[in-house]
């Protein structure tokens, strides 16, 4: 969506604070009704109308207004700003999938950890946690399944689960399939080039008619024996499959007087069985060891094929194995004197490392073998204690060694990673923390592969001129430090969290656009990555959400507001973006009903020199409950909309003025109704805890669409 949404930063510094008990959990944590500030982030204790009104973790979680989050219970989404790093979801500390997260029982949540700033043992990109804690059931079992489908257009989404308790053991079977078929998702681009001659031509492409179809299935199956307080062990095996057969898309060609039709047609699916071990025991003296191993293969295929009077076709065979895994000690210090100026409260030290492979085998007119190896292995150790009664302080480093090698190129660098931490607690309901952090961002494989793609190519009077997107294999990993300034206010009615991050890329891969003209008169232009002298991408990035109860266990109220002043600057271009952007949440608990309405106006940013905006969003929302076994809830998404702005591009390069826009009539207008049903019996509980899971695998592969 278009609207734009003018939001002041507001932060509300409650003085009249309800006076609650001071509760300690490891560290120096101060309570605030439901909410509890942690040196990492918060632990949040959802009500009984916030759990009883979610027909699943989704929906929890979209009730609870994280800040920086969005929430999509519809689209089975929690995404966050997207310079931050990735969101990833845990279940009593297990990385967790979207089988589980709708497989999960909400009356069997405990709390909610949100960390802000993940520690050192999280892995690379991740920039939020959510840990949901939930009771692990001693006896009996649950039966369940959901459904959610479009009323109005083809989509849909189901999946049935099954769990069974035993004493220490515990079996879980989930299965969820998903079919969308995408109609009428356009773009419109208008691009000029400049040539070497000084002539500027002008090409435009629209979009006439698209369909998108795909398919996706999921299988898990799990098995643990835990023994309470001394040992857990799990395996789980799981299966995913995706398809995208015959996606096609019309379009017409426009460069001065002439035109033509252009058919775009790709298909692609990938197969990708995991396994994954895991072993926690609890040692004597408060000390506990963790070790997890995860081995993955994905097997892949992507054909693509543009059809025009200048057509181009290549299709994809990409096998890839992975294999990653921890080893974690740690030791707590229980009882240490309150009264010392300096208190170790942990120690904690590990390592963990990833090893991939894949082969690529590229045919057609991009024909080529790509084999790439990469590993990315690192030790770390870690502390946490205080100062006195209110300033907790953390301090860690690691030790990181990437490797990457195709063909005649290989590369290791070393890096030391040094990252601390000081939280104050001044008052009950205020919190004051300051981050620091040195780290190593890796390439994305795609800019890594020595592969040579063609994006676009038009015949003009001025003769060929052609677009390709080039991989250079002698990028380095980028050096990223980061300054980050949280101010949290949490009080019975009122919770605000302002942040404001400082981020210097240096040694960055920039985006580079170059030309060249080839001795029959074609014009080339090449799109590609490069680590230019002075290169760096900074970032200021201020946000601030905050949530009010109106109503206790009846109304809350969140609104959000950000800004960003993106840097670009390298020997041939320096580029400055300011952005503001903001949103609205509104929630109403009335009995066995439950509404909801959101509205934003997206995300923006500048990489390089291509400006990126992200769509807004607006969606309103009613669940009903079926007593306890089940939920009812309807969806509306963007409604009264025809069309809606998806994304939209800005490049502006010496060489290329592009401009591109893509909407979806698809995503406009769209009713869904989610039936979700839960039977169990003879449940009785005790907890359990797991650290790690299988990470995400990045194939390398190009691929347009």
């Amino acid at each position: 969506m278009n609207k734009q949404i003018s939001l002041s930063i507001f932060l509300s510094f409650c003085a009249a604070a309800m006076a609650q008990e001071e509760v300690v959990l490891d560290e120096v944590t101060i309570q605030a009704e439901r909410v509890i500030n942690t040196t990492e982030g918060v632990r949040i204790f959802p009500s009984a109308a916030q759990i009883e009104s979610s027909a699943s973790a989704y929906g929890l979680l979209q009730k609870l207004h994280l800040p920086e989050l969005r929430v999509d219970e519809a689209l089975r989404q929690v995404t966050g700003p997207a310079l931050m790093g990735a969101v990833q979801i845990r279940i009593n500390d297990v990385v967790a999938t979207v089988q589980d997260m709708l497989a999960l029982p909400l009356a069997d949540v405990t709390s909610i950890d949100y960390i802000k700033q993940p520690g050192l043992r999280y892995g690379a990109d991740i920039g939020y946690v959510i840990n949901i804690k939930v009771r692990r059931a001693q006896t009996g079992y649950t039966l369940g399944g959901m459904m959610l489908h479009a009323l109005n257009k083809t989509r849909n989404g189901d999946g049935v689960y099954g769990k069974w308790n035993q004493g220490r053991h515990e079996i879980s079977l989930d299965y969820d399939f998903g079919q969308m078929r995408q109609r009428d998702v356009l773009g419109k681009e208008s691009t000029r080039y400049l040539l070497a001659d000084g002539q500027e031509v002008t090409v435009d492409r629209r979009d006439v008619a698209s369909v998108l179809p795909s398919l996706s299935n999921a299988l898990t199956l799990k098995y643990s024996l835990a023994d309470e307080g001394r040992y857990v062990f799990q395996a789980s095996f799981s299966d995913a499959v995706e398809r995208k057969r015959n996606n096609r898309r019309l379009s017409e060609l426009v460069c001065l007087d002439s035109s033509e039709r252009t058919e775009t047609h790709y298909s692609g699916s990938s197969h990708s069985p995991s396994l994954d071990l895991y072993y926690s025991i609890n040692l004597p003296k408060n000390q506990s060891f963790v070790a997890n191993l995860t081995a993955t293969h994905v097997g892949s295929d992507y054909d693509y094929q543009y059809l025009a009077a200048l057509p181009y076709s290549y299709g994809i065979e990409g096998k890839t194995w992975s294999l990653d895994g921890e080893a974690i000690y740690e030791k707590k210090f229980v009882g240490a004197a309150a009264d010392r100026l300096l208190t170790l409260n942990s120690f904690s030290a590990g390592v963990q490392f990833v090893q991939q492979y894949s082969a690529n085998e590229y045919q057609g007119d991009a024909a080529t073998m790509l084999r790439m190896r990469t590993s990315d292995s690192y030790l770390y150790a870690q502390m946490k204690g205080q100062m006195g009664a209110s300033l907790v302080w953390s301090a860690g480093l690691k030790l990181s060694r990437i490797y990457e090698g195709q063909k005649a190129t290989r590369h290791t660098d070393w890096l030391l990673r040094p990252k601390a931490s000081l939280t104050y607690f001044p008052t009950k309901w205020l919190t004051l923390a300051y981050d620091l952090s040195l780290s190593q961002k890796p390439v994305r494989l795609q800019w890594l592969g020595a592969t040579k793609t063609r994006d676009a190519a038009v015949l003009t009077p001025y003769g060929l001129i052609e677009e390709y997107t080039v991989g250079d294999p002698t990028l380095r990993p980028v050096t990223r430090i980061e300054n980050t300034m949280n101010v949290i206010v949490n009080t019975s009615r009122v919770r605000s969290s302002l942040m404001a991050l400082y981020r210097v890329n240096r040694k960055t891969d920039m985006q580079h656009i170059e030309r060249q003209t080839m001795a029959d008169g074609t014009t080339q232009f090449l799109t590609s990555h490069r680590q230019r002298r002075g290169g760096e991408i900074n970032m200021i990035y201020l946000y601030d959400q905050t949530t009010v109860t109106l109503i206790p266990d009846r109304l809350d109220l969140s609104f959000n507001a950000n800004f960003i002043r993106a840097f670009n600057l390298c020997d041939e271009y320096r580029h400055f973006f300011s952005t503001l952007t903001g949103g609205i949440d509104l929630t109403a608990y009335l009995g066995r009903f439950t509404l909801s309405a959101h509205i934003d106006n997206g995300f923006k940013t500048e990489e390089g020199e291509t400006r990126i905006y992200n769509s807004g969003a607006t969606y309103g929302s009613l669940s009903y409950r079926l007593g306890k076994w089940g939920n009812l809830s309807l969806f509306w998404q963007h409604p009264f909309r025809k069309n809606v702005k998806a994304a939209e591009k800005i490049t502006e390069s010496k060489y290329i003025q592009r401009h591109s826009v893509q909407t979806s009539a698809f995503q406009a207008n769209m009713f869904m109704a989610q039936l979700s049903v839960r039977l169990s019996r003879g449940r009785s509980y005790k907890s359990i805890a797991r650290q790690r899971e299988a990470t995400s695998v990045d194939t390398g592969i190009v691929v347009k669409e």
